[in-house]
């Protein structure tokens, strides 16, 4: 949301936004224990932000780029030699390397953030929308589908 902002004071910067889906997104946020809006609430906020970094894409090419958080999930190395390579950095094994300890959560944020300390399972990037009801799906599908494909997500409930 603050992408003018930045660019204003650091007319330089490269901005990667990660995108996930928003379906899994709403549902995630809306487990949060500091979250206190409902799920639709979560849906709203993720289109909102999902038409700005389409606008920021547009707007910005220089200097911003979309990363989807499924194909980093899926797979990492490439992901992240995409990255790298973008923001004229060298790619180095050990930046994906799950032994190398990360203190990059905060101990007050831990009960909802211990994951982000593990190594990435693919196979979890969408257990929330697995783990929700057809109709919890089709609420958010119904706030949300323009932008989800926007961003190339599908296909939906129905």
């Amino acid at each position: 949301m603050h992408v003018p902002a930045i660019l204003r004071d650091f007319p330089g910067a490269k901005i990667v936004c990660i995108v996930r889906d928003g379906r899994d997104n709403a549902l995630s946020l809306n487990a949060m224990p500091w979250w206190h809006g409902t799920l639709p609430g979560a849906a709203r906020l993720w289109a909102r932000c999902a038409r700005l970094t389409a606008e920021f894409a547009a707007r910005y090419p220089e200097h911003f780029r979309v990363a989807r958080c499924e194909a980093l999930v899926a797979r990492p190395e490439d992901a992240v030699r995409w990255v790298t390579t973008w923001l004229g950095e060298t790619f180095e094994s050990t930046q994906l390397d799950p032994s190398i300890p990360s203190a990059v959560v905060l101990p007050r944020s831990v009960s909802w953030k211990a994951a982000a300390l593990r190594f990435i399972d693919a196979g979890q990037a969408d257990r929330r929308r697995r783990g929700a009801t057809a109709r919890q799906i089709a609420r958010i599908e119904a706030i949300i589908a323009p932008e989800l494909r926007l961003h190339g997500y599908g296909p939906f409930a129905g």
